[in-house]
């Protein structure tokens, strides 16, 4: 039988005000990307979550990793 995977990170956006949080790693990092693929943020979590303000308007390729795991959200601050 096949297992759904849940995902580990979930993210909540209040207008440029991003929340990550992992439901299994205490320790991860984010990365904001431009549509360019240019990085133009990066944090570290503070234990089980992560919270930044996306500095300029755009659409924009949020990755939070783990030692394990990756995952890729893609957001809109206007």
């Amino acid at each position: 039988s096949i297992a759904s995977i849940a995902p580990l990170f979930t993210m909540n956006q209040s207008g440029a005000s991003l929340s990550i949080v992992s439901a299994k790693s205490a320790g991860f990092k984010v990365q904001v990307f431009d549509m360019l693929g240019n990085k133009v943020q990066e944090v570290m979590s503070n234990g089980a979550s992560a919270n930044l303000v996306l500095k300029s308007k755009g659409v924009f390729q949020v990755k939070a990793t783990s030692e394990s795991f990756q995952q890729v959200f893609t957001v809109k601050s206007l």
